[in-house]
């Protein structure tokens, strides 16, 4: 029997080559689909016409190519709505068109709620976005639940703060600090007393597969978040990249942005109840990997040789 085809957007992000890797792993075909796919998986949200030839013969669709950086949405909000909500209204039309039509899981973010005066934050919390990014990903949420109500099989998923490679985006927050540790440089921490919930991508990945799989079956359900139920505050995740790496990197504690959210935990219980996941990859841990994966990829000696490294940019002075 042929192995079922998934599609995944967004597959050579942080988050979707993950998700790639986990599927292929339990023998499932995977097409990628993203701007920036170098393995024969080049394709537009923003074109029907990719769309619908990406979705040929799909069982599902995993929809992960966003704008996905909150400062990003910031700098060019009609970007990050075109991409966000007109790519995922793209999606749905052609999930629609599509004979049978494929399930779609839809990966949102804890920013939907904004900043909310009781935690852990449950899923029924009222969506209250702060940023041009966090309306983006209601608006697309309303747009799935339209769909819903019209007869779409889909899941959102709300993830949180997830890191874990080194191809991640530089400007996120725990690649930027484990980069300034090891070169010993400065870390500016933007609200010492924000607090995020941290997920470790191969957790995530593994939650995706794990609906992937009940959609399949024909399995239904309601908005999720991906979270740990755990608090950690800016100052002490840097605090801590700093113990890990031995750095001599200074920490500098900045004003916190206006359009961020400064603090969030997520209760992970109904992930739990309904899917049986939960996260088993510790905070300390999943740092003490990203910063293997930083060496491993550099040169020389990071005790003695302070040099920077052509793949450590500037961000942080």
């Amino acid at each position: 029997m042929e192995p079922q085809k998934i599609l995944v957007t967004g597959s050579s992000g942080l988050i979707g080559t993950a998700v790639c890797a986990v599927l292929l792993s339990r023998g499932k075909h995977v097409r990628r689909f993203d701007v920036a796919d170098q393995r024969g998986g080049f394709g537009s949200i923003l074109s029907p016409t990719d769309l619908k030839s990406a979705m040929k013969d799909c069982i599902g669709v995993i929809h992960l190519a966003a704008v996905s950086r909150v400062i990003w949405g910031e700098h060019d909000p009609h970007r990050c709505h075109e991409t966000n909500v007109g790519g995922t209204r793209n999606i749905i039309d052609c999930i629609f068109a599509s004979n049978p039509k494929p399930w779609l899981i839809f990966g949102s973010s804890r920013e939907v709620y904004g900043q909310c005066a009781s935690q852990p934050v449950i899923e029924d919390t009222p969506l209250r976005p702060m940023n041009h990014y966090a309306r983006s990903k209601v608006e697309a949420e309303q747009a799935i639940e339209r769909g819903r109500d019209a007869g779409l099989r889909a899941s959102v998923l709300r993830f949180s703060t997830v890191y874990g490679a080194i191809t991640d985006h530089a400007d996120r927050v725990i690649p930027q600090f484990c980069r300034a540790a090891l070169a010993d440089r400065r870390i500016r921490v933007e609200g010492a007393t924000n607090t995020l919930d941290i997920t470790h991508v191969a957790d995530v990945a593994d939650c995706i597969a794990n609906v992937a799989n009940a959609l399949s079956q024909g399995s239904s359900f309601e908005p999720m978040h991906l979270t740990t139920g755990r608090a950690t505050s800016l100052q002490s995740l840097a605090q801590t990249v700093v113990r890990l790496v031995r750095s001599k990197s200074e920490i500098i504690v900045k004003e916190p942005r206006n359009f961020d959210v400064h603090s969030f935990v997520g209760d992970p219980q109904l992930a739990k109840m309904r899917i049986g996941w939960q996260p088993k990859t510790p905070l300390e841990t999943g740092i003490e990997k990203l910063i293997s994966q930083f060496l491993e990829s550099g040169s020389g000696d990071w005790r003695k040789d302070k040099g920077l490294p052509c793949w450590i940019e500037p961000l942080i002075n």
